[in-house]
């Protein structure tokens, strides 16, 4: 999701509701701004409909979610990445 354009705590904030197959809208961005619209990339789409189906499940709440459920935070995504360590299960 790079490509978005968000910054990394934009993405985490996101919740599921907000995702609508082409792009995600009412997004909170720095500060009080939104954005009506943030457009993704066909393989964007594609990746991240494949982790709802096969990993996430459609269930509310943040896009991005821990083992336990809860809203995925900064600190722990630099941990995973840094270790190179599966985001998802």
């Amino acid at each position: 999701l790079l490509v978005t354009g968000l910054r990394v705590s934009e993405l985490l904030n996101l919740d599921l509701d907000q995702y609508e197959g082409k792009c995600f809208v009412d997004v909170k961005r720095k500060g009080k701004v939104r954005t009506r619209k943030v457009f993704l990339a066909k393989e964007a789409r594609e990746a991240l409909d494949d982790y709802i189906a096969k990993e996430r499940g459609e269930d509310g709440g943040a896009i991005f979610q821990s083992r336990s459920g809860q809203r995925l935070d900064r600190q722990s995504l630099d941990k995973m990445l840094k270790l190179d360590y599966p985001v998802f299960h």
